[in-house]
């Protein structure tokens, strides 16, 4: 983890509460970082942003 203190120091520059990872292996790669060097910082696919924005209708009942 100590190789990647650039990545986390990046990371942390960018005063970013929520950061879009591009793939799984970089999604996984920077919950590492942000676990070890305690970012704070919450990683999202895109997809799952574009969902929470999502107006969502109730179809039951």
């Amino acid at each position: 983890m100590e190789g990647i203190k650039i990545k986390a120091d990046q990371l942390r520059a960018t005063g970013a509460d929520v950061v879009i990872a591009p793939c799984h292996n970089c999604h996984r790669g920077l919950e590492d970082v942000n676990e070890h060097y305690k970012l704070g910082m919450e990683f999202k696919f895109l997809s799952e942003i574009i969902y929470d924005c999502m107006e969502k209708t109730n179809t039951a009942g």
